[in-house]
This record gives structure tokens, sequence and C-alpha cells, in this order.
């Protein structure tokens, strides 16, 4: 069994030995540079059956963040596959959030 370790960053999973070699890279799907957390990439992520569970650090493009409107389909978690790409968000602000009475401030 060769053991290897997993590096996730704005160039995806790459799957490295302890030689330093890169055996894999998968590039993520619609991924976009974090821009508004302070949180670092890959900070806070757990290994979820085959998949991870991660932190949603980005806003969507073509928004109107004007209003408080976008926080209704605004996703807090997402999955990531290491396999394929593949990014699956999830989770919305529960109907009685601060965030969505506007009870807030940035």
């Amino acid at each position: 069994m060769i053991k290897v370790f997993l590096v996730y960053g704005s160039n995806g999973f790459l799957k490295f030995d302890f030689s330093g070699n890169l055996l894999s890279k998968v590039k993520l799907k619609s991924f976009e540079v974090p821009d508004r957390a302070v949180n670092k990439m890959g900070f806070g992520m757990e290994k979820l059956y085959e998949e991870y569970l991660f932190f949603n650090q980005e806003f969507p493009p073509n928004r109107d963040y004007s209003t408080k409107s976008f926080l209704y389909s605004l996703n807090l978690m997402k999955l990531l596959n290491p396999e394929t790409g593949e990014i699956r968000p999830f989770l919305n602000f529960p109907d009685e959030s601060i965030f969505r009475n506007g009870k807030h401030f940035f």
C-alpha cells in the first residue's frame, strides 16, 4: 500500500507520495477564488465518506448584493469530491435566522 497525502488548494486536489512526487491532480469544477472570508483554504475541512465537507467561502458572481435577498439562496456548506472535482453546495440559512430578517451587519 502506497502512503499518500492529499493537498487542497486553488489548483484542486493533488495527491503526493512522501517523496514529493505528484501522483494525481483533479481540478475543481466551477471553482472561485475565495475573496471575502478570513478562513484559509482547507481550514475546517472534514472528511465525510468519500467527500470533504467544507465551509463555503464564495459569493457567487452576478448577484445583487445591495439587498438581503441574496441570503435566501446562499449556501453555507459544500461537499468537495477529490476524485471528480465536483462541488455540491448545500445548507441555506434557516428561515428564522437573523441574517434573513435584516438584523445583521457586515
